[in-house]
């Protein structure tokens, strides 16, 4: 009659990759700063200046979240 091993073995859990909606609105908004300061440079976007912007995009990311709570 065979004995039952003592102590299972051992896994360590997996780690699974993150993909949440946070993750990828922080890359977005990296990414839509990033375009902007570029197009600004090459004179594409010489008429709008980062005091506008900067409120704009704080202004939208806040709706955002108030809007993903409500859901």
């Amino acid at each position: 009659m065979a004995q039952p091993d003592p102590l299972p073995s051992f896994q360590p859990p997996r780690l699974q990759p993150r993909r949440g909606s946070s993750s990828l609105w922080g890359g977005g908004i990296i990414l839509l700063v990033g375009v902007y300061f570029l197009l600004r440079n090459l004179g594409y976007l010489g008429w709008l200046s980062w005091d506008l912007v900067w409120p704009a995009v704080l202004i939208v990311i806040g709706l955002f979240l108030v809007v993903r709570r409500w859901r």
